[in-house]
């Protein structure tokens, strides 16, 4: 028979082993609670998602270079649309700029001498009764410049050497003056052929 000292040592002893379980018992609780783990196929799962291969990665940049490609095909066409569009702008007003200044002066000369091809000297008579002005052009490529005595001024900037005057020689009273107007700026060229008549003498 066990005396009571000694069955108070055993109790004891068991409630000691039975905290030391629960203490631990409670930290590996606290510690699965602070890093829960993952089940193996969705950590499996999760490996493969962020591992990328040669392929996909060749695959990717492919994609990409292609994009590149036809974004700096659209870039260039457009800046070509553009740069052809401000051409034919500029050629067109130089042609009408020349055309209507050539226009009023040959309306208002009573005489017009056309040494050659590229000279066309125009005499405008004062309507007031003064000297007469002198208004000469000349094709020199790329410009037409006009002079009326205060220096020379460039009407036109694109004009090539396809520009001319005629009929050669003295003209007046209503001969027709041909002018033929070249312009070229890059890739736009145009080209215009115009008649106007002189003053008629009173």
């Amino acid at each position: 028979m066990r005396t009571t000292v000694e069955c108070g040592r055993i109790a004891k002893s068991q409630r000691l082993r039975n905290s030391e379980n629960t203490r631990e018992c409670d930290e590996s609780f606290r510690h699965d609670a602070a890093h829960p783990r993952l089940p193996k196929s969705q950590e499996s799962a999760d490996a493969d998602l962020s591992a990328f291969t040669i392929i996909e990665l060749l695959i990717a940049s492919a994609i990409v270079s292609l994009v590149i490609g036809l974004l700096a095909s659209i870039i260039i066409q457009i800046y070509q649309v553009t740069a052809q569009a401000t051409s034919r702008l500029a050629v067109l007003g130089d042609l009408t700029l020349a055309g209507e200044m050539l226009g009023r002066d040959i309306n208002s000369a009573s005489v017009a001498i056309i040494a050659d091809q590229s000279h066309l000297t125009l005499t405008q008579p004062d309507p007031q009764g003064g000297p007469a002005r002198t208004v000469v052009y000349t094709v020199a490529p790329p410009l037409l410049l006009r002079d009326d005595g205060s220096g020379n001024m460039a009407t036109a900037r694109y004009v090539t050497a396809e520009t001319m005057f005629s009929p050669q020689g003295v003209l007046t009273g209503t001969r027709l003056i041909g002018i033929r107007l070249a312009s070229d700026l890059g890739n736009e060229s145009q080209v215009t052929t115009i008649q106007l008549a002189l003053r008629p003498q009173p």
